[in-house]
């Protein structure tokens, strides 16, 4: 259905509708318009056109049938009507189409589908743009159900609208700040033609009202539509001058325009009390715990060294003028060792050279900074609270590799405003536990123990009543960064905590700034760019905690875009390696922000994080676990391991946590990676009896069982899954999954597939070489009756699939090697295509008695390689195997042949354990 284009006509009487009497036989009547629940109501007809070869009324239908309606503009609340077909000669007839066009400048117009009774129901509002004497047609075209057209003109009439004055009708002053307000007020008339830019328009009269006691009100210009006023106060006036802080006065000025409407502008002037009443508020303190310009610091058997710094600044200013700038600025710095000026070089970004500090048991840091900042005074002014708190900063520390070396470091800034009219507020904290910076020359390096726990806190705070320009609030919190750690003794516990807030309270919605000026940032990095050596025979801890808090509820209206950068991350760039012993590797990332879905509702709120990102763990010998994880608002479940390699090495190692571009070897022993998401990743189980598992969402994830009896869970993605050698346990999960198999994997043992769903996509994958054919080739399904009965054993590219007892009973030798029995669900193998004589089960594939449905593209032949490293490292198979006390067993071999598997493996291959033993190959 199409509208037609409006037609403005100006007419003193409306369009009329045709005579109905002249018409064909179909029509519509009761075309009804109803005034909300009057009886009033227009009566009319519409023509309808005849079927085509009807010539006898087609003939009479030279134009559109229409039917005409008025409306005027001041009903309200609109005209409603009904409209419904006769059908007078039984030839059938045929129901309205329900439409809602797109209003017009004349109004919008509405049907819909006939009722039971074959009323349609139609509606239209009028607009607001005829003036008072105006009228014009607005046409539409409706349709019917067979495709028949008709048009309906409505006649509306317009009525004079009243203008309206809009825009910026109030303004402060306050004594000796402001020398002039101004603002813009925009005229608006609905009816078009006396809109502001016509030359009848509606416009602003001059102003010729009486001025103000305190100051002159005049327009300073604009357009027709918009235009412009200032208020100047007067500054040679006794009365502005007399008004003393905290008195208020209001002058009003009516302005009009030519239709007579009228509006007031309002301003409002704050006294002031006379210059140099108060002045602000500033507090630095610098805390030091030891200050040196040489090169070494010898610290004996161990070091203690604290330092706090407080900086309190409130300013009470109760006159603001420009002679008077009252502002409250509190800054605490604090510093466990100030090297060759290092605290200003880091305020300043230029950082000094490396100090030594040697001590034989290690030590402990403390160090506080805290900034407080209070702007109370009647007109406020600006609050400015600035927190430093620095631990070792390019301090190299030497133990006996065996001291502890505890830093806490904690830094808050906090700005508070309490004032009437108008405030700056803005905090900034800032706390490093253990830093060699870019710039130094070489990284730190550290002998022993270190632990950081670091925070950093920025609270704003207003009272939700002034006008609040606020700047800056951040935090940033690094434990340890840009180090080299090595470690000695047992026991050890390495790394860091830290915590980054920022909080704005009580703010309101008043509030102002430019953004691209002020820095809204929180960021907590608990390890960054550092090496970590632990020679801990018994087991050491290594952790790397971020947590990262945001609560900017008090500020009414924030939009996520007024958030520059959040970021909450356990160890990145950090290369962890461990020795004997029992380890612990720890890195996580969590994230806590108020208001959350609200803020990111777009998706636009981004935050950096994750439990290890580009990070590389190697663990020795010993029962390890090793922890990635990340939750919390912002924070994805895959960006606990991020672009991050873990390799566990001999003992039964856990790896747990999310993963995205990451990859997992446990070595030797009974190991389980456990992943609740997982994207781009790979598992691999080593030798022993291993449990792989993604318990949630998963992509294009890989899980290799290796060596042993293993148990392997895919997520609800499409996986590769690779149970390796042994008896092994497989679930897909949900997802298009591939379980791979290699020539190598049928060495010994089967597998039971649980959950294989061919509607799923599920598909079994075999070497290419296992049975000497090309990658990619389809296999013809055929039963043992189809073989018999073509006496044919040429079915090299044919799999067999019928029960188990006529697969094993069938007297045909056959090129087939693969062959699936409904009734069991086992996929068998036959080296020498003597079904007769037994097979190899390279897979079950059934759960709960429920045989698994197979189709063509169910089993897929393609080419695979593995390395026998692993393998090869063993004395034998068998030992292999035995490994994490598995129990390796053959089901249904091959009796006709003692070579089993191998005589289908090319020469090139592997095929005994003399050449396992023989070191690394490549099998196919």
């Amino acid at each position: 259905m199409t509208q037609t284009p409006l037609a403005n006509q100006t007419s003193e009487d409306p369009t009329t509708v045709e005579d109905p009497q002249e018409a064909n036989n179909n029509y519509v009547n009761n075309a009804i318009a109803a005034i909300q629940a009057e009886s009033e109501s227009i009566n009319g007809s519409i023509i309808v056109p005849l079927e085509t070869g009807d010539q006898d009324d087609a003939e009479s239908a030279d134009s559109l049938p229409k039917l005409v309606l008025n409306v005027s503009e001041s009903e309200v609340n609109g005209r409603t009507g009904s409209l419904s077909f006769n059908d007078v000669d039984g030839e059938g007839w045929a129901d309205l189409q329900p439409e809602s066009y797109q209003p017009s400048s004349l109004g919008a117009f509405s049907i819909t589908a006939p009722d039971n009774n074959g009323f349609s129901s139609w509606s239209y509002q009028p607009g607001r743009s005829l003036d008072s004497g105006e009228y014009a047609i607005d046409s539409y075209l409706i349709e019917d159900s067979q495709g028949a057209e008709y048009q309906i003109d409505i006649s509306v009439s317009g009525e004079d609208d009243l203008s309206s004055i809009d825009g910026v009708l109030t303004g402060q002053l306050i004594e000796g700040i402001s020398n002039s307000q101004r603002g813009i007020v925009t005229i608006n008339d609905p009816d078009v033609t006396d809109a502001p830019d016509k030359p009848a328009g509606t416009k602003l009269l001059a102003y010729d009202g009486v001025q103000g006691d305190y100051g002159t009100f005049s327009f300073a210009g604009g357009n027709t539509n918009d235009v412009e006023w200032v208020y100047t106060p007067d500054s040679e006036s006794d009365l502005f001058d007399s008004l003393g802080t905290g008195q208020t006065v209001v002058e009003n000025f009516e302005v009009k325009t030519t239709d007579g409407q009228v509006e007031t502008i309002t301003i409002t002037l704050h006294g002031a009390d006379d210059p140099n009443v108060f002045t602000g508020a500033e507090a630095i303190t610098d805390a030091l715990a030891i200050q040196t310009d040489n090169d070494l610091l010898k610290a004996g058997g161990s070091f203690d060294l604290s330092a706090e710094a407080m900086a309190e600044a409130v300013d009470q200013a109760f006159n603001l003028t420009e002679d008077n700038v009252a502002d409250a600025v509190a800054q605490a710095n604090a510093i466990a060792i100030e090297h060759e000026g290092s605290l200003d070089a880091l305020l300043n970004a230029d950082a000094p050279g490396l100090l030594q500090l040697t001590s034989t048991n290690g030590g402990s840091v403390d160090i506080d900074a805290f900034a407080s900042a209070d702007a109370e005074g009647a007109l406020g002014s600006e609050a400015d609270a600035d927190a430093v708190a620095i631990g070792f900063q390019n301090v190299s520390v030497t133990t006996d590799g065996e001291g502890d070396i505890a830093l806490n470091i904690d830094a808050t800034a906090e700005a508070q405003s309490n004032a009437e009219i108008i405030s700056t507020i803005e905090a900034d904290a800032t706390a490093y536990g253990l830093q060699g910076t870019d710039n130094a020359t070489e990284a730190i390096t550290v002998s022993g123990n270190p632990f950081a726990n670091v925070s950093a806190e920025a609270n704003v705070i207003g009272d939700n009543n002034a006008e609040m320009v606020l700047g800056n609030i951040t935090a940033e919190s690094v434990g340890i960064e840009n180090a080299n750690i090595t470690s000695n003794g047992t026991n050890n516990t390495i790394g860091a905590e830290a915590d980054a807030s920022i909080s704005a309270t009580d703010l309101g919605s008043n509030v102002s700034g430019a953004d691209d000026l002020r820095e809204v940032t929180a960021s907590a990095i608990a390890i960054e760019d550092t090496n970590v050596r632990s020679n801990d025979q018994q087991g050491s801890t290594i952790r790397g905690n971020a947590d990262l808090s945001v609560d900017l509820g008090g500020w009414e209206g924030m939009e996520s875009q007024e958030i520059d950068s959040l970021a909450s991350i356990g160890m990145r760039n950090a290369s962890i390696t461990t020795s004997s012993g029992d380890d612990h590797v720890e890195g996580t990332a969590k994230s806590a922000i108020n208001q959350f879905e609200m803020l990111n509702e777009e998706g636009s709120l981004d935050v950096e994080g994750g439990g290890m990102i580009n990070s590389t763990v190697i663990t020795g010998t010993g029962n390890d676990v090793v922890i990635g994880n990340a939750s919390g608002d912002g924070l994805s479940k895959t960006s606990g391991f991020v672009d991050s390699n873990v390799d566990t090495g001999v003992g039964n190692d856990q790896i747990t946590g999310g993963a995205s571009n990451s990859s997992f070897e446990t070595g030797i022993g009974d190991d389980a990676i456990t992943l609740e998401a997982s994207e781009d990743s790979i598992l691999d189980g080593g030798i022993g009896a291993d449990q792989l598992s993604v318990t949630g969402t998963s992509s294009n994830t890989e899980l290799h069982g290796g060596v042993g009896n293993d148990q392997l869970q895919g997520g609800s993605g499409d996986d590769l899954i690779h149970g390796g050698v042994g008896d092994d346990v497989l679930e897909g999960g949900a997802g298009a999954d591939q379980f791979v198999y290699k020539s190598v994997d049928l060495l010994r043992g089967s597998d039971q597939i649980n959950d294989f769903n061919a509607a799923e996509g599920d598909s079994v994958v075999i070497s290419n070489n296992l049975l000497g054919l090309d990658e990619g080739t389809v296999l013809e399904f055929v039963t043992t009756n189809e073989i018999t009965n073509d006496g044919s054993a040429d079915m090299n590219q044919s799999m067999i699939v019928d029960t188990m007892g006529n697969i094993l009973s069938m007297g045909t030798v056959t090129n087939a090697r693969l062959a699936y029995a409904t009734d069991t669900g086992d996929l068998l193998f036959d080296s020498n295509g003597d079904w007769s004589q037994g097979s190899r089960t390279i897979a079950n594939l059934s759960q709960d008695g429920n045989v698994a449905d197979i189709t063509t593209e169910s089993i897929q032949i393609s080419e695979q390689t593995v390395s026998t490293e692993q393998i090869a490292s063993s004395q034998s198979f068998s030992e292999a195997t035995q490994l994490g006390s598995q129990t390796a067993t053959s089901t249904q071999q091959d009796s006709s042949s003692n070579e089993g598997v191998s005589a289908a493996i090319p020469d090139s291959a592997v095929n005994s354990d003399e050449t396992l033993a023989s070191g690394s190959v490549a099998i196919e």
